[in-house]
């Protein structure tokens, strides 16, 4: 059975700006109402009136995900806003290539505050409201680095490999009360952040395909209406997957000469 999202409530965090945005404004074009969350308000505005303009809900509610304060505010705005949350988006996100040994602690500490501790923070708040109603949707997104340990990724990657062993764990223990889980794993796609990184790394993002937001999200909704739990949405991401999975020695070697990092 398909997913229907026409008449479903969102929270959607990093709704600012990249994946985000995008998935907050195609949540609204399949009729579901959003509460659009992230630091910046004048952006959320913006976004919020796109999606108003169109004839779809939206409610702006501005959080820094590493604050539990404020992340209990935005789920209890959509309470009050909109009578509840069937759909639970984790979009925000911190980026950037550096190796190891140039990545200040301080860093790391931010990875994982935001990227994953973050998301799971507003799980804590919504799990309760998609338990009492016995269904829901929780959906996350990873990234390719977040299935396999790539160079100048590791604070990052470490990061999204928690929110991805986070989420494959916990869609056991929620299954029985109704609510589904899904992880996506993009590539690097063209938002932001990543096309700043575009310019001062670029010996390091000409590896992969760069994918644009609208295709992300066309496979997002695409494997959430199927119910899948890792969502896969590029063929660069399906080939590390697959060649991990079945022949993890050849593709180790296979990405440390992609890489220049071979002795």
């Amino acid at each position: 059975m398909s997913y229907r999202f026409d008449g479903k409530r969102a929270i959607v965090t990093g709704a600012s700006s990249g994946i985000g945005r995008g998935i907050a404004l195609r949540f609204a074009e399949l009729g579901v109402k959003v509460v659009l969350s992230a630091r910046r308000k004048g952006e959320l505005e913006k976004v919020a009136q796109e999606i108003r303009v169109k004839g779809g809900q939206a409610v702006v509610a501005t959080a820094d995900v590493t604050s539990p304060e404020d992340v209990a505010a935005v789920v209890q705005t959509a309470v009050d806003e909109l009578g509840g949350v069937d759909i639970m988006a984790n979009c925000a996100g911190v980026a950037g290539p550096m190796t190891f040994e140039e990545t200040p602690p301080e860093r790391i500490r931010q990875h994982i505050e935001v990227n994953y501790l973050g998301a799971v923070e507003f799980v804590r708040n919504v799990l309760p409201l998609m338990k009492s109603q016995e269904s829901g949707y929780i959906v996350s997104i990873s990234s390719m680095s977040g299935l396999k340990g790539l160079p100048t990724y590791v604070s990052y990657g470490a990061s999204k490999f928690a929110l991805t062993g986070f989420s494959d764990a916990l869609r056991h223990e929620v299954k029985k009360y109704g609510i589904q889980m899904s992880v996506a794993a993009p590539p690097a796609v063209h938002t932001p952040m990543v096309d700043d990184h575009l310019e001062s790394h670029a010996d390091w993002f000409h590896k992969f395909k760069i994918m644009e937001v609208d295709k992300v999200v066309d496979r997002l909704i695409a494997g959430m209406s199927k119910g899948r739990f890792l969502i896969l949405v590029s063929t660069d991401t399906k080939f590390m997957y697959a060649m991990v999975r079945h022949f993890p020695r050849a593709f180790t070697r296979l990405m440390m000469w992609f890489y220049g990092m071979e002795k």
